[in-house]
């Protein structure tokens, strides 16, 4: 059964950049933007002064109005790269990555943790960005940061990345971990169900017949079918191992 893990790796947004464009061009690929007014320049470079000085937070200058604020923080950059503070490169590389400007959002979040190595956002947005740049091993290096600095919501990226590189000796150690936020209640920084995909196709790769019996313990045959991805997850296993637990799988996902 030919799984490709990539297809699971949960991180921002959709495209991959190819080559080297800097942030000016990237900009004149997508949506048509209008030079910033006066007004608005002032008013996003009041939210960076802002998160520079650590009076808000990274959502308060990256979300408050959408994609539309984000291409402004964008075309801010553009304009006034000189002007910016090596912190403001956090919220600035989020923007991007949310607009699929993923080799930007990479240069601007491996500056940020070349100075603020212990921070884990700057390393999920840049392993989140490398993903989707088809970096793999650069992605899974920058999620692995993020996830021992703290994040939880790194567990399944890294698990995702790991099996794809076919680095089982990574997911071995945090299957406990997924087991966890599998069952967690309510959900905390990642879907349940994904947590279910990373542990099923661990077990599928690893030929381990008791984690995929508990990974799916709990999870009913409505939530497997809600999703394709880990229906055809489910379907492998059934194929691949056997027992009355897998009979009672194999029946309940018909």
């Amino acid at each position: 059964m030919n799984i490709r893990a990539r297809h699971f790796v949960i991180v921002l947004g959709l495209l991959m950049c190819v080559g080297r464009t800097t942030i000016a061009q990237q900009l004149s690929l997508s949506a048509p933007i209008d030079p910033l007014a006066t007004n608005e320049q002032a008013e996003v470079k009041q939210k960076l002064n802002s998160f520079d000085r650590g009076e808000i937070t990274l959502e308060e200058a990256t979300e408050p109005g959408g994609e539309a604020w984000g291409r402004k923080v964008v075309e801010y950059y553009s304009t006034h790269t000189n002007d910016v503070t090596t912190k403001m490169k956090l919220p600035i590389s989020r923007c991007c990555a949310a607009l699929s400007m993923y080799l930007e959002a990479a240069n601007l979040a491996s500056d940020y943790v070349q100075v603020y190595s212990n921070d884990w956002r700057g390393w999920k947005i840049l392993g989140g960005a490398n993903s989707f740049m088809g970096n793999y091993e650069q992605a899974l290096a920058a999620a692995t940061n993020s996830l021992r600095l703290g994040d939880e919501g790194s567990y399944v990226p890294v698990a995702m990345l790991a099996l794809h590189l076919d680095r089982l000796d990574l997911v071995r150690g945090i299957v406990p971990h997924l087991l966890e936020l599998k069952n967690s209640k309510p959900p905390q920084k990642i879907k349940p169900l994904d947590a279910v995909a990373a542990l099923v196709l661990y077990s599928l790769k690893a030929d381990q017949r008791d984690i995929f019996i508990e990974a799916l313990d709990g999870i009913s045959a409505k939530d497997i079918l809600s999703r394709d991805d880990l229906k055809q997850l489910v379907t492998g296993g059934c194929d691949k191992f056997e027992g009355k637990e897998i009979d009672k799988i194999r029946q309940e996902v018909k």
